[in-house]
């Protein structure tokens, strides 16, 4: 060792590239092994680590030859995966559980029957050839019982699952689906969470939904034993129809009900639809084909349409109308309302109507055997016609009578004997002459006027002398004297609050409002309740003195800037809309602006607002405007 030698070093990445001398020896400082170099070779040749660390599996087996190494030098259960054993250098022809891995594949015919716990993993098919003929064959078992809980099975014929052992079949999904053979249409579709479909053809016609069921086309009920149930809804359960429920059946626990929300309730019956207490009970109305409607009282039929009309067993009372296209033979008495017949009515009995009766024009209501009381419309004029014995109205209260024009006159159409005007005067005739009239000032008389008694309490006939010099058109027979003696020291009051010669001409007066003076019609004076006076025209005075007392007054403030205020104000002439008439003034808005104190907003007569303004109060910015002016010319002349 006391020798020093060094070899040139490098790590393997550098011995990649070099090819050294002929014979040189290196150091590889990464896998600290020699590398002996021939001149030539890159990366020389490296020389094998004592623990045959640098030296691959690979290189080591590919330099043994066959059988080179004993078994005895082979560590238990620690071949490599390239290694295989034949079958001849098993010992005795068994392979037990534990020397085959668990992802080895082997053939089933080299299995025992009893698998142990051991899942059977299989990516091909498990196939049972051959039908199953009993339960101790071609089947898949499960369960503890003998021939299994569970089967799945072909008997030859179809195909089973069956369920023999105890507890449920249960099926486990998310969603479950029952397809036919070639998976392409579905039968049933079961959804966690949500709804159970059944299909037919592949179309979806029940579907269950958190309200009820959704059936998809018609819902056919089998035939249930006699006196049997075909479908059951509990009270105030529904059997809705119409895409928006329209029409209802239900029973509210109580009465049972056809709701129709939209439309009308159509009923279709081929032969006879029959509406009654019970299947062969009591019948309430029949509605028969090509035949008769009957309704019935207590099973027993009261009104009956026939090809004519209708017939009534017993009274008819009708409170709210009713339409009958043919004759109405009534047997009793007829209360009725609103009733309308196109045809006869014959009632044996009476008539009580708690509504109208309406008659076309030129039919008749005929009363008496001779029909000799008839009341009918002949398209123009309404006519009450008695042709026997007198017509006497009887009434414990007023007869009144509506018409524009009521007209009485004889039998025969050919005398007038009165006339009441609507608006108009009371006509009374004699021998169709005209006598007595009615007018808007009294009445008029053609003749003499026979009095035997007094009138307003005169005895007329015994006092006929002091109706010899009342005047034309006079009321009484006072003098005007006479009259001022009655009238004098006492107040005259009116419940109209009007006086006057008439309607265009008065006084009105309104209570705690106003008093109104009318001349020829119109409004022209004025007296308000807050003292104001309105004039509907010029008024004229030879003097007018307003109050303007400083005891009446407060907040007496002088006029400030009164020159400005003059000058934003104009003087104008103009003329009135009402009257065309000229005049001079000022304009209420503009003086609004600065001297808002003196205007008004006042009605006229027909109630049209409009502005006023206090002439006298424009004094006081005149007067203050001038004090201003003369205060300033002073100034001027001073200078």
């Amino acid at each position: 060792m006391a020798k020093l030698l060094k070899l040139r070093r490098g790590n393997t990445s550098q011995h990649g590239s070099f090819t050294g001398a002929e014979g040189e020896v290196t150091v590889d400082t990464d896998k600290e092994t020699l590398v002996v170099h021939d001149g030539s070779t890159a990366g020389g040749h490296p020389v094998a680590a004592e623990d045959m660390a640098n030296v691959s599996s690979a290189s080591i087996a590919g330099r043994l030859a066959n059988d080179s190494i004993a078994t005895s030098k082979i560590a238990a259960g620690a071949l490599p995966s390239d290694v295989t054993v034949a079958s001849a250098n098993i010992v005795d022809g068994t392979i037990t559980n534990g020397d085959v891995n668990a992802g080895a594949a082997i053939a089933g015919t080299k299995v025992s029957p009893d698998f142990g716990s051991q899942s059977v993993v299989t990516t091909g098919n498990i196939l049972l050839n051959g039908d199953s003929t009993g339960a101790s064959n071609h089947r898949l078992t499960f369960g503890s019982q003998s021939g299994g809980d569970l089967a799945i099975y072909h008997d030859g014929s179809h195909s089973r699952i069956k369920d023999a052992g105890t507890g449920n079949l249960n099926i486990q999904s998310n969603t479950t689906a029952i397809q036919n053979a070639a998976g392409s249409e579905n039968c049933a579709v079961f959804i966690e969470d949500g709804a159970v479909e059944l299909y037919h053809d592949a179309t979806k016609k029940l579907e269950t939904r958190s309200g009820g069921v959704t059936v998809q086309g018609q819902l056919s009920v089998a035939n249930t034993a006699s006196g049997g149930v075909g479908l059951s809804i509990p009270d105030n359960s529904k059997a809705a129809f119409g895409t928006s429920d329209d029409l209802q059946i239900y029973h509210d626990g109580h009465s049972n009900i056809v709701d129709t929300g939209t439309g009308n309730l159509r009923i279709f019956g081929n032969s006879q639809i029959f509406f009654g207490r019970s299947i062969g009970g009591e019948a309430y109305a029949t509605f028969n084909s090509d035949g008769a409607v009957n309704l019935y009282y207590d099973n027993s039929i009261k009104i009956a349409t026939t090809s004519g009309g209708a017939s009534v067993t017993g009274n008819l009372d009708v409170s709210n109308g009713a339409d009958v296209t043919g004759n109405l033979t009534v047997s009793g008495t007829v209360n009725s309302g609103a009733t309308t017949v196109t045809g006869n009515v014959s009632v044996t009995g009476e008539i009580a109507a708690t509504s109208h009766i309406d008659i076309p024009d030129n039919a008749k209501i005929k009363v008496g055997t001779g029909d000799d009381l008839q009341i009918y419309h002949n398209g123009t004029n309404s006519f009450i016609s008695n042709t026997t014995g007198k017509i006497q109205i009887d009434s414990d209260d007023i007869i009144q009578i509506n018409a524009t024009e009521f007209k009485i006159k004889n039998a025969g159409d050919t005398e007038t004997l009165g006339r009441f005007i609507q608006n108009g005067a009371v006509k009374l005739f004699y021998d169709n002459s005209e006598k007595f009239e009615t007018i808007s000032a009294g009445v008029s008389v053609t003749g003499n006027i026979a009095v035997s008694g007094t009138v307003d309490g005169r005895d007329v006939a015994a006092d006929g002398s002091k109706l010899d010099n009342i005047e034309n058109n006079a009321t009484a027979d006072q003098t005007g004297a006479e009259i001022l003696a009655l009238i004098n020291g006492s107040n005259i009051y009116t419940s109209t609050g009007v006086f006057g010669i008439g309607a265009s001409n008065n006084i009105d007066f309104t209570t705690d409002n106003r008093m109104s003076i009318h001349i020829n019609g119109s409004e022209e004076f004025r007296f308000e309740s807050d003292g104001d006076f309105h004039a509907d025209g010029d008024v004229y005075a030879f003097s007018t003195t307003v109050s303007s007392d400083e005891n009446l007054k407060k907040d007496i403030t002088i006029v400030s800037d009164a020159v400005t205020k003059v000058e934003a104000l104009k003087g104008v002439t103009f003329k009135w809309k009402k009257n065309d008439a000229d005049s001079a003034g000022v304009i209420a808005q503009d003086v609004e602006k600065v001297l808002p104190e003196v205007v008004k907003t006042v009605n006229d007569m027909e109630g049209n607002e409009f502005k006023a303004v206090n002439y006298a109060g424009l004094t006081s910015i005149l007067i203050e405007a001038v004090k201003d002016l003369s205060a300033r010319i002073k100034v001027l002349e001073a200078k």
